[in-house]
């Protein structure tokens, strides 16, 4: 169809963040309106500063919002097919694009632009649905098909980007956050599941969210959407999975070999844009290998991003500086006091869709608005430590299961927990339900016995990799880094790093004496020993101490004088978490969660 000039349309913009999508599909087909979806791209506005577009044709309409980085001049959406049978609202980045791009062309696809976001949809129009298998990377995306009449919506395989979709009155909205769809649709109630899931593990596990009724799309996963006779309107269907299987036989130095040639070239793909790409330096084990591998890639020297708290407890900056030079990077270092690092929080909590108490949230969010004045992508380091085995307190006792073959610790003994039952009973009351009726923590129940053919530590790394890293950490990253105008891109999870890693043994991951035991070995090529046999330090600030000083009113403003301590948490018991800590017992992750939930059902319930 030619005539798409008149449905599709696309604006320039000067201001925004990340790549955002948006839309809705009347499931008994009566006509969509392109406003709705205007709409719904607008609450996105901070996640696309360089356009937006907008699309309506039938019962579908999609919206856009873009962050420009590969193909700046040709890769606007949404975006028609040459054939004109597809149209497509795409967030994120395919690596294997220009392999894809040979295949197809070699097929007849005659391709008018340099970006990914055609590769895809000509990849679906050669081979269906099974094109979705095709694509590595981070994506989330809908694609309208003219002559099936249907709408796909599609979220890549270790749900780097975020997808999120609610049913209402016949009609299916979907978005990239909440917010879009929140922003049409009124009424949800919070879902009780949610609020102890959060209170139990410092986040919300999906397909739920802290709202009744609207859900994440399952990593891996396609909703395929129609609107006529003989078809079920909306189905789930799987398009891939990370298999459980027994682990490969393989030595710790062919181990060490073959991670050296996927991550290397997985780091390569990671570093393709039009724009510069940065990296975030901790100046730990993680991100210092990235920095070696990225700086084979790279003509020019890179640019590297830290920040100090200046509580030296908790700052690496003084390793990550050393790093830097060692490798001849253009290095960044921001160093923030305090009440300055406080200061982002109201913003944090008025932009956060749900509830999120990993306190990591203030340092990525500094850090990124800093990055984000030199580049437009940043590399990082997540997924390293449930790929390796980088927490030693929370992978041990896997390891001492492992000779039990089949056997895994129980998911209330598994990670760290906020509140277990009885705290999470004082504090909830008569809204308080029990670990095992939670749905979230059945799924990871499930996921846990189901991995355990490759032993315990594999089982514990892949529920990690299935839970904890998508509704915890890369939330965080894409939400933070949304916020600042950066697109973060998480080079461990590529594909095949994924998939090779995740086949091999768990002790060459996790020893009696060493986290990332393979990992280690590699870096030892490259990396200097004070960074190869550091000790691991989280990206964290000094939230105990704050809660002593800097943020002691603040809480005390905002849970104790707030109507959520009484109608959702019970007073008495805050009160007491609050007294213990002020008295040098440490509750800094308990009271963090409280004021984290408080402050957030203040700004958003209604």
């Amino acid at each position: 169809m030619n005539d798409t000039g008149l449905r599709i349309r696309r604006q320039a913009v000067q201001q925004g963040g990340m790549c955002g999508v948006a839309g809705l599909v009347h499931l008994d087909g009566r006509s969509a309106e392109a406003a709705v979806a205007v709409r719904m791209g607008e609450a996105l506005r901070h996640r696309g500063p360089d356009g937006n577009g907008s699309f309506a044709e039938g019962p579908v309409a999609l919206a856009h919002r873009r962050l420009s980085i590969i193909d700046i001049e040709g890769g606007a959406q949404p975006m028609e097919s040459a054939s004109g049978r597809t149209v497509i609202s795409y967030n994120g980045e395919v690596y294997n694009s220009p392999i894809l791009r040979e295949r197809l062309r070699g097929l007849g696809y005659p391709f008018r632009t340099h970006s990914d976001t055609e590769v895809i949809l000509a990849a679906y129009e050669a081979w269906g649905t099974e094109a979705f298998e095709r694509l590595h990377g981070m994506y989330a995306f809908a694609i309208y098909d003219r002559t099936e009449r249907a709408v796909f919506l599609v979220r890549d395989p270790t749900g780097i980007k975020p997808l999120y979709v609610c049913e209402r009155d016949g009609t299916l909205f979907f978005a990239s956050e909440i917010k879009a769809i929140r922003r049409i649709v009124a009424g949800f109630d919070l879902n009780q599941q949610a609020v102890n899931a959060f209170f139990f593990r410092q986040y919300v596990g999906g397909p739920q969210t802290i709202f009744e009724g609207l859900y994440s799309v399952t990593p891996g996963t396609y909703r395929e959407l129609r609107w006529h006779a003989g078809h079920p309107p909306a189905v789930e269907r799987v398009f891939h999975r990370l298999e459980p299987r027994r682990p490969e036989a393989v030595s710790l130095a062919q181990a060490t070999d073959t991670l050296d040639r996927v991550l290397h070239r997985a780091v390569k793909d990671h570093m393709l844009a039009d724009v510069p790409v940065g990296l975030f330096l901790s100046g730990g084990l993680d991100s210092s290998l990235l920095l070696a591998l990225a700086s084979d890639v790279s003509e020019e020297p890179l640019s590297t991003f830290s920040v100090g708290f200046g509580d030296t407890s908790v700052d690496e900056t003084n390793y990550a500086r050393q790093v830097a030079e060692g490798a001849g990077a253009r290095h960044h270092e921001l160093r923030v006091a305090a009440t300055e690092g406080l200061s982002v929080l109201p913003y944090i909590v008025q932009e956060m869709d749900q509830p999120l108490a990993d306190y990591a949230l203030v340092p990525t969010y500094v850090m990124s608005r800093f990055a984000a004045e030199h580049v437009k992508v940043v590399l990082g380091g997540e997924g390293a430590d449930e790929l390796f085995a980088g927490y030693w307190n929370r992978y041990l006792p896997n390891l001492l299961m492992s000779p039990l073959r089949g056997k895994v610790l129980p998911p209330t003994l598994y990670g760290p927990l906020l509140f277990r039952e009885r705290g999470r009973r004082k504090l909830l009351g008569e809204r308080y339900v029990p670990a095992a009726s939670l749905q979230s923590e059945q799924r990871l129940r499930y996921d846990l016995h189901d991995y355990a053919r490759g032993g315990a530590v594999n089982a514990a790394l892949h529920t990690d990799l299935r839970h904890w890293l998508v509704d915890d950490l890369l939330m965080k990253v894409d939400k933070m880094g949304m916020l600042a105008s950066l697109e973060a891109r998480v080079p461990y999870l590529d594909r095949h790093v994924v998939e090779t890693v995740a086949a091999w043994p768990g002790d060459l991951k996790l020893g009696l004496l060493a986290t990332k035991r393979v990992l280690r070995q590699l870096a030892a090529r490259r990396l200097p020993d004070m960074i190869v046999k550091r000790r691991k330090h989280g990206f964290t600030v000094p939230v105990g101490q704050w809660f002593r000083d800097g943020l002691r009113r603040e809480f005390e403003a905002r849970v104790f004088s707030s109507g959520v301590c009484g109608e959702w948490l019970n007073r008495t018991a805050v009160e007491a978490l609050w007294r213990d800590h002020q008295n040098g017992q440490q509750r800094g992750l308990m009271l963090w969660s409280v004021f984290i939930f408080a402050w957030w059902m203040d700004t958003h319930r209604n």
